[in-house]
């Protein structure tokens, strides 16, 4: 019976262990920025066995659901077949600054104020004149792309229009002609009427708001 254990167990180590020695060494390839399942499809055709489950991790650089990293590591020479375990990205804590300009800035200050970040806003003002926007961003002091973490402060330049009313008793406006102004610069008109014989029936004789301001 000693016998015919041992010649089971020399069998055993002759045979599997030219199998061994058969595998090439091969390198783990690259799978960074990959989704996982690229990732995975990438290893398995170098000729590696993926992991079911893979490690979590955060990154500065990698987007939220790609692939970090692999253990073993990228590069490294192992046996074909080896098992890999593939690491995704879980996102950064950080705030990518986008560009603000031309978008409202309540909306901006908003949804950066959400997100942990302090907003300034700096009015700028225009004339109705200049033909801009009231109430865009008009400048950002944080370059597109910068980082931020919670707590820091970004300061968004405002578009303030400001409204210069002309002198409608003089300069000959007529009702429809106010109506359009204040339509266009978004003021409520009040219309009153007052019977006079000096001046012309529908002319404008009184403005509430002082020409020039």
């Amino acid at each position: 019976i000693l016998v015919t254990v041992l010649g089971i167990i020399i069998a055993f180590v002759i045979f599997a262990l030219p199998k061994l020695i058969d595998e090439p060494d091969i390198k783990i390839p690259d799978v960074t920025g990959m989704t996982e399942v690229e990732a995975a499809e990438a290893l398995v055709d170098a000729g590696f066995v993926v992991a079911t489950d893979t490690l979590e991790e955060k990154s500065e650089d990698i987007e939220e659901g790609l692939a970090i990293s692999t253990s073993p590591s990228k590069g490294r020479t192992v046996k074909k077949g080896t098992t890999v375990t593939i690491t995704l990205s879980t996102g950064s804590d950080m705030i990518k600054i986008e560009d603000y300009t031309g978008q409202n800035a309540e909306a901006v200050q908003s949804a950066l104020v959400a997100k942990g970040i302090n907003v300034l806003l700096e009015e700028k003002e225009y004339t109705v004149n200049d033909k801009v926007k009231d109430g865009t961003v008009e400048a950002q002091d944080v370059v597109v792309g910068t980082k931020l973490n919670v707590g820091d402060t970004i300061i968004l330049t405002v578009i303030k229009v400001v409204v210069t009313y002309p002198n409608f008793v003089t300069e000959d406006y007529t009702q429809a002609g106010v109506q359009t102004f204040c339509d266009d610069n978004s003021v409520t008109l009040v219309v009153t009427y007052k019977e006079t014989s000096e001046a012309d029936a529908g002319s404008v004789i009184y403005q509430s708001r002082t020409a020039g301001t």
